[in-house]
């Protein structure tokens, strides 16, 4: 009886144990997932993983572009590309299983291998990516926007374009860079104003054509007035004639044109040739930074201005005469400058229904160094817009006076050209970008059916040397050979002048970066 009592027990703790086995078992075991919740979490994995990818080439993407505008040492931006994108996250794993060992960590890891290597590569791209935007905030978005296809070379198949496009399709989205790193400081002479909006007139070509060499008044025609662009290149004879009873303050001046010149069109020339001719250029202020007011009243009493005072006068002049003339400020590209351009600020007038634009500031004389040198022109007087937007590019995208305004991205790719180099009825051939990787020479082949005297000149941006080129010459179809002396980035005025001997003018230039 006490054997069979004794093997009943140990029957219980038998069953009791297996029991208790059984609920430990079940409690350690994880809980089944459901469907939607093993679907999500391969949703998760695979969008980190798509970004894993698209930021480590987004990175190595703005640092290769960067050092391809910057003439820099390409292979380490891509081997900075390689380590970032696979070589660190790497290391960084085997650095942790090796710290892990040591410590003789135990228990499984929350994330698998390939969960963590993800965020690691996440997690430094991300890195890299936000220190090399915050250093190169608009050289970076220049870099992206004129050589962000430069894997791509000279190919134009139609797969090559396709990406190109992308490519810059993505540029565009970035230009937020560009403004949170640039401010117009002509920009606070702007009013609010009645709010104008232009309303583009149809132009008969997307692309500047070059005017016909046949007749002296084969221009772009100004509406149904009769006048043609270019106007004439010499000061309005109300303007050279005026008394000096009529020049006493700004009202007096307007009051005084808009008496002696009935015709609208000549009479925002006169205004225009006024502006140009009264006023001097401040080049001192605007090398030390200190700008005194630029108002209308207190520059025609100085005498001297930057860019937004002309503009402002203009303005004040018109609004005597009753012509609608508005302020209007953005970039401009000159001989001399970056090809993203500085801070600027000129007009645009409404005549007939039809807006124009004007910059008197150019049209003035020009600047070297802290010395203005007076040389009247007309050539920024009713630009047509497609030839306007060649080296100006408006805050707002309206005042291009464009059907289909260009991007600031297409502003920065297309070579910095004045309006003087279309006047004279030329046409770049090539090179078709604003900047180019050459082998130590750029050949610039420009249409020349009227036979104007070309030369080119190079700068070299490092060491600001120059280099003559080739010219002058006037063959129907210019080719000017730019040899380097040695690698290095140049910018590559193009010159033009009425005989073969005497004053050449700088009409555009390229960039080129030279090097094997």
């Amino acid at each position: 009886m006490a054997e069979r009592t004794k093997s009943a027990a140990s029957l219980g703790h038998l069953a009791r144990g297996k029991v208790l086995a059984m609920s430990a078992k079940s409690g350690s075991a994880r809980p089944r997932r459901s469907v939607v919740g093993t679907l999500l979490g391969l949703l998760v994995k695979v969008v980190l993983t798509a970004i894993s990818v698209a930021i480590p080439l987004l990175g190595a993407w703005f640092a290769t572009s960067l050092a391809v505008y910057l003439d820099g040492p390409l292979w380490l931006a891509i081997t900075a590309g390689g380590l970032l994108a696979l070589a660190l996250p790497l290391l960084w794993e085997l650095w942790s299983d090796a710290r892990r060992r040591r410590k003789k960590t135990r228990g499984d890891r929350v994330l698998g291998t390939f969960d963590r290597l993800v965020l690691r590569t996440l997690t430094l791209n991300l890195l890299f990516l936000a220190v090399i935007l915050f250093a190169y905030p608009r050289q970076g978005f220049a870099a992206i926007s004129t050589r962000g296809d430069w894997m791509l070379g000279d190919s134009h198949s139609a797969t090559a374009e396709a990406v190109r496009g992308a490519l810059f399709d993505v540029a565009g989205g970035l230009e937020w860079l560009y403004d949170s790193a640039t401010s117009n400081p002509y920009a606070k002479y702007a009013d609010t104003g009645d709010g104008t909006r232009p309303t583009p007139t149809p132009e008969p070509q997307t692309e500047p054509t070059p005017l016909p060499g046949a007749s002296s008044d084969a221009g772009h025609r100004l509406g149904a007035s009769g006048h043609s662009w270019p106007l004439d290149p010499t000061i309005h004879p109300a303007v050279a004639a005026m008394p000096d009873s009529a020049k006493v303050s700004v009202e007096a001046v307007g009051r005084y044109l808009r008496a002696q010149v009935p015709d609208p069109y000549l009479r925002v020339k006169a205004l225009h040739d006024f502006v140009a001719e009264w006023l001097a250029y401040d080049a001192p202020a605007l090398a030390s930074g200190d700008l005194p007011s630029q108002r209308a009243a207190d520059v025609f009493a100085a005498r001297t201005a930057v860019c937004a005072g002309y503009a402002q006068l203009l303005v004040a002049l018109g609004e005597v005469t009753g012509d609608h003339v508005v302020y209007v400020t953005g970039h401009s590209r000159a001989s001399g400058e970056d090809l993203d351009g500085v801070g600027h600020a000129w007009n645009a007038v409404e005549l007939d229904g039809a807006w124009y634009l004007i910059d008197p500031t150019w049209d003035a004389g020009f600047v070297s160094g802290d010395t203005f040198t007076p040389q009247y022109r007309s050539d920024y007087l009713f630009t047509p817009p497609a030839i306007f937007a060649r080296d100006h590019f408006p805050d707002d995208a309206a005042w291009q006076l464009l059907a289909k305004p260009l991007s600031r991205g297409e502003f920065l790719r297309q070579p910095a050209l004045s309006p003087s180099f279309f006047s004279r009825g030329l046409r770049l051939v090539s090179p078709a970008r604003s900047q180019v990787d050459v082998a130590g020479a750029l050949d610039l082949v420009i249409d020349n059916p009227r036979g104007a005297w070309l030369l080119a000149v190079a700068v070299d941006k490092g060491s600001a040397a120059k280099i003559k080129c080739a010219g002058p010459l006037n063959d129907p179809r210019t080719s000017l050979h730019c040899g380097f002396p040695a690698d290095g980035r140049y910018q590559v005025e193009i010159l033009v002048g009425d005989a073969q001997y005497g004053t050449f003018r700088s009409v555009g230039y390229v960039e080129a970066n030279s090097g094997d």
